[in-house]
């Protein structure tokens, strides 16, 4: 048995590598790229310099820790600051900044945090890719927040992706995806008939039902979106069969 995992190509080896590091025979394949948008950095830059103090920073991603790390951006130390993601967290504080993650590395695990669920709302500055996590902005708004959302950088899809080994289809036994745009890139790469037969890894409720949407109804929700989570999941599945 073997799972197809789809990540961003960034994050594909570090996957692969906790797979089989966990006995899990599994194939890489990046659908997706990250591209910064220097010009998205730039204006984030002042952002950070003239936010005020009542202000809480959610950090969506690795790609955008990683972004924060490399541009040296200031940031400022009175902020809270929230990473979904224990491996944003990690990235963010090689950078000297502290954040809590929540329990449910999702967006919907997020706005669960007390934090964000005070009478007296703060300024919230989302930082993100293009089109990524727009649960978020809707639902802090939706609360009274006051939202500003920072897409320092997109995801394109990847004309001539490269798997991490040489592998066929007949082994494949489920897939794991963990975005909406993941599964979309998919469905346009490999043979849709085919994909939409085997059995599904996804990380929250709104991607099993974003999934469903599409004709994928062999969906599977992990407990969250680390590898190790994503890992159990599988476990779980090739454990009852």
């Amino acid at each position: 048995m073997t799972a197809l995992i789809l990540r961003p190509q960034a994050k594909l080896a570090a996957s692969c590598e906790a797979f089989n590091a966990a006995g899990l025979n599994c194939v890489g394949v990046g659908l997706i790229c990250t591209i910064a948008d220097l010009n998205a950095i730039a204006q984030l830059k002042n952002v950070l310099t003239e936010a005020s103090a009542n202000t809480i920073a959610i950090v969506t991603s690795t790609s955008a820790a990683q972004i924060i790390k490399q541009h040296c951006l200031p940031w400022p130390k009175h902020w809270q600051t929230i990473a979904i993601g224990a491996s944003t967290a990690k990235v963010l504080s090689e950078s000297g900044i502290k954040a809590i993650t929540p329990k449910l590395e999702t967006s919907e695990g997020t706005l669960e945090l007390a934090i964000l669920n005070q009478k007296d709302h703060p300024n919230i500055l989302i930082i993100k890719g293009v089109g990524g996590r727009g649960i978020l902005a809707s639902q802090l708004e939706s609360k009274g927040a006051s939202v500003i959302e920072a897409n320092i950088y997109r995801r394109d899809i990847v004309e001539q992706p490269i798997a991490t080994r040489a592998w066929d289809k007949h082994e494949i036994s489920c897939i794991v995806a963990t975005s909406g745009e993941i599964i979309d890139a998919a469905l346009g790469y490999f043979e849709p008939q085919w994909i939409k037969q085997l059995p599904w890894i996804v990380v929250s409720r709104r991607l099993v039902e974003f999934a469903a949407k599409l004709g994928i109804n062999n969906v599977i929700q992990s407990d969250g979106a680390s590898d190790t989570q994503i890992i159990a999941a599988i476990k779980t599945i090739w454990s009852a069969t």
